[in-house]
């Protein structure tokens, strides 16, 4: 006993050493400036983990919710391309000056430019405006997916117009490939996320980032927003389409030095995909947006390199991994006091599906236990993660998982120990709470709560498949929780239309209204509750309140159609119509950082 109580000790010891040495292996000498405190995870009312809420957290932050060209949004080939006219009158110098230093959740460059006359910057012209460079900065992983694949980073070169206000971001995609890129080679030693009061002075030629996509001689193009709070649109977004690639020792220096800062993709409404934005009827044929097919761009396949693994599985590396218990743990500790407890109550609940599940595989094998205990005891083991599946998979809170979650990101000093105490003491005492109510409803064999619970996984199992991306992961979602309402013996309204029925028909002894009073009546009211309170009105508590992409009144914007699968808005750039597909979810940061 002692011999394995040394081993798991020095077992997680190992585990939250390795997760946080990937934070100070950098060395350099380093000079003073401000960071705004937006841009420090520990510091902020706002989290990556919970673009959901940014809305509702702060007044100041409605367009997170609210906006119609909110960024990112994912990108799909059949959208077609812009060509190079669209980008002009490139004017980047060879060398450029300015400080070298890490935003709270990358490396990041911002141009000395002491006397804000922004007019001396890098520029590029679009749309008949100049924008100047005020900086770039990464996200790990990329904000925008293209066809659902999602690069391991993106690259924000952020311009401002002659005021000093953002209006346009050049965004690259970055992976990992078979050489060094010359660009990431000059820049100085990385310097960790939690250093964000640390810099250094760097010269770079970034006509190298520019030529390594060919000056985006062809891209996307939309009318977008900051990533994150406060979501202010009117940012034009440039996508290369080649994709930049690094030599995996390069990415992983990169990935080392991030924390997780993809906002989560927005629905697609009012970007303008690929739409010339002066010029809007009765156009001089030379300003037309020019589009291309895909199958015709000069880097459909391959990529012009092949992509890189930098691991043998597909799975997060220690520091990768590290940086998302970070955000989740960040995410916690902002949970507000509600949402904190109803999450915990049904972490409760879904829990508790495992050890019932588990009772009801070992006792209903009472021979087998005589003839083979341990095969009964592997089989009902079999069972039990259920619960703790759902819990993961519908993002509930459960305070076992979070004793580890919250001490690590206490240790980081991201989170207080307040605030590992009450997630602590609230997800102990409402997952007790949650079992117990679990209890009450199994126990009491009616046919109503039997009702209950049967339809509330239907719902879990509509939500997992909805949540799904690939039919397999869908079917897998759906298959847990109907396996689990069958095999508990739960009562579906539907289903007893069939078997019920059935069994009349070979001579049981009750009839039609026996069978209406006692079985159709009180399961089809449980199948109510258990669909429409347990699961319908607990996800809108959590995750739907506030969130519209409606106008005041509740509907749609004139002139437009909105649907979750597909989204038709008739642009008037070419006298045709842009067509956007793959909308999702949500996303953005600070003012300086898009």
């Amino acid at each position: 006993m002692r011999i394995s109580q040394l081993f798991a000790v020095a077992t997680y010891v190992t585990s939250v050493l390795s997760c946080a040495k990937h934070n100070n292996h950098y060395s350099l000498k380093h000079k003073k400036r401000h960071i705004d405190p937006r841009a420090e995870p520990g510091k902020t009312d706002w989290a990556y983990e919970a673009s959901y809420n940014w809305g509702r957290i702060n007044p100041d932050y409605h367009l997170c919710q609210d906006g119609t060209q909110q960024s990112p949004i994912p990108i799909a080939l059949k959208q077609g391309l812009s060509l190079e006219h669209l980008i002009k009158e490139w004017n980047y110098p060879d060398e450029v000056t300015g400080n070298f230093f890490n935003w709270g959740y990358g490396p990041a460059f911002t141009v000395q430019n002491e006397d804000q006359i922004w007019t001396q910057n890098p520029s590029f012209s679009f749309d008949n405006e100049t924008v100047y460079l005020k900086g770039w900065h990464i996200h790990a992983p990329a904000d925008h997916t293209v066809e659902r694949h999602r690069s391991r980073a993106e690259l924000h070169l952020v311009h401002v117009n002659a005021q000093g206000k953002e209006r346009a971001v050049l965004a690259i995609r970055l992976d990992p490939g078979n050489k060094a890129n010359s660009f990431f080679g000059q820049l100085p030693k990385m310097i960790g996320f939690n250093e964000t009061d640390v810099s250094e002075e760097a010269t770079l030629n970034h006509r190298l980032l520019l030529e390594s996509v060919d000056y985006f001689d062809e891209f996307w193009t939309y009318e977008g927003s900051l990533t994150s709070p406060p979501c202010t649109e009117g940012i034009r977004f440039f996508i290369a389409r080649p994709i930049l690639f690094t030599s995996v020792q390069q990415m992983r220096a990169i990935l080392g030095a991030s924390t997780y800062s993809a906002r989560e993709e927005q629905l697609v409404w009012r970007h303008r995909i690929n739409v010339y934005l002066t010029c809007i009827t009765n156009c001089p044929q030379e300003s037309k947006t020019i589009m291309l097919n895909y199958t015709d761009s000069k880097y459909a396949g391959d990529e012009r390199q092949p992509h890189v693994s930098m691991e043998k599985v597909d799975a997060h590396s220690p520091p990768e991994t590290c940086q998302l218990m970070t955000q989740s743990g960040i995410a916690k500790a902002k949970l507000p006091w509600a949402d904190l407890i109803v999450k915990s109550f049904f972490g409760g609940i879904f829990i508790s599906l495992g050890p019932l599940f588990d009772l009801v595989v070992a006792g209903g094998a009472p021979g087998l236990r005589e003839s083979n205990p341990s095969l009964i005891t592997l089989l009902a083991a079999f069972t039990f993660p259920i619960g703790f599946v759902l819990v993961i998979l519908t993002n509930v809170e459960l305070v076992r998982s979070n004793m580890t979650v919250m001490m690590y990101t206490t240790l980081q000093r991201k989170t207080s120990v307040y605030d590992l105490l009450k997630n602590w003491v609230v997800c102990y005492i409402f997952n007790l709470a949650g079992c117990l109510f679990f209890t009450v409803i199994i126990n009491w064999w009616f046919n109503f709560t039997r009702g209950i619970g049967c339809n509330w996984l239907v719902g879990l199992a509509v939500y997992l498949a909805t949540s799904s991306k690939d039919n397999l992961s869908k079917i897998v979602g759906i298959w847990i929780p109907i396996w689990a309402f069958v095999a508990l013996g739960y009562q579906h309204s539907v289903a007893n239309f069939f078997l019920v029925p059935i069994g009349m028909f070979y001579g049981t002894n009750f009839g039609v209204g026996k069978f209406t009073y006692q079985s159709n009546i009180p399961v089809t009211l449980g199948n109510i509750v258990g669909g429409a309170v347990m699961a319908g009105a607990f996800l809108w508590f959590l995750y739907g309140r506030d969130d519209t992409l409606a106008t005041k009144t509740g509907q749609p914007l004139s002139g437009e159609r909105k649907s979750r699968g597909r989204h038709v808005a008739n642009s008037s750039g070419s006298e045709g119509e842009t067509v956007t597909t793959e909308n999702h979810g949500r996303s953005r940061r600070d003012d300086s950082m898009v």
